[in-house]
């Protein structure tokens, strides 16, 4: 495997056994990512390559197993889950789904897209976990926060107890720590956070400057960690019109994606 090919792949220490690796997964084998040699898990990241099968190469998420983890999940690039030409959910992707492969969020700057998440929606395929991939690209725009993430959820439908599992349970279980953090119960870390439903009304962009009107948004009302409460603070107003300015420019980059350009 070349140096380019290795970039992309992280193998984290022996004992969690876990593989993290972004694009270049399009050029790498079975055998090279020594997939199904050991229990590795992977969490898998991918944006300009295809998800459907590849002779020899890893397919994604045709050869991902229980436990396994494709994060970026509602993106609008080439590798989006859906099928580029029908916008519905492959086989491929269901059966990843009801075998026990997570499917993660993932936020980040340039990983969702409001069109692709609703037609998933609109089949009832919803993330297992809720992430914001929150760095100092996107704290401004698009993903803000995690409340700001979970209220997109919301908006397009998910049930409100989902996406509570979706931030606490499942992702717990997923990194092997659900025996400390994930629920409220005794001898448990008693890492808390309260929210609420409020009323809105502002208009919500995703990565590639699209936006939606917001009615229902999820805000903090209490933080607790180990037990000692912390400050809330009221989350960043949206949208950035700056961020959302610098995003649009990726419309024409997605593969699904609204009729219209978005202007701001």
């Amino acid at each position: 495997m070349s140096t380019e090919d290795r970039r992309g792949q992280n193998l984290k220490d022996e004992e969690s056994r876990e593989m993290t690796v972004n694009d270049s997964l399009s050029v790498m084998t079975k055998e090279e990512v020594g997939y199904g040699r050991g229990g590795e898990r992977l969490t898998v990241n991918l944006k300009e390559s295809n998800i459907f099968e590849q002779g020899d190469q890893l397919s994604c998420p045709g050869d991902l197993a229980a436990g396994d983890i494709y994060t970026h999940a509602f993106h609008g690039y080439l590798s989006t889950i859906l099928d580029p030409e029908s916008w519905t959910i492959p086989k491929t992707v269901w059966e990843a789904k009801n075998r026990g492969v997570l499917f993660d969020v993932g936020h980040g700057q340039g990983s969702f897209n409001w069109t692709v998440l609703e037609k998933c929606a609109a089949e009832g395929f919803w993330p297992d976990t809720i992430s914001t991939d929150l760095h100092s690209g996107n704290l401004q725009g698009p993903a803000y926060d995690l409340p700001t993430v979970m209220t997109k959820l919301l908006h397009v439908g998910m049930p409100f107890v989902e996406i509570i599992k979706a931030v606490t349970i499942t992702p717990a279980r997923a990194l092997g720590i659900s025996d400390k953090v994930g629920v409220l119960a005794p001898g448990r870390e008693a890492d808390i956070t309260i929210v609420k439903i409020e009323d809105c009304d502002a208009w919500l962009e995703d990565s590639a400057g699209q936006r939606r009107r917001i009615r229902k948004r999820i805000v903090p009302v209490a933080v607790f960690k180990g037990g000692k409460l912390f400050e809330t603070r009221r989350p960043v107003p949206w949208p950035n019109v700056e961020t959302g300015k610098n995003l649009a420019t990726q419309w024409r980059s997605q593969v699904v994606r609204d009729s219209e350009e978005p202007k701001f």
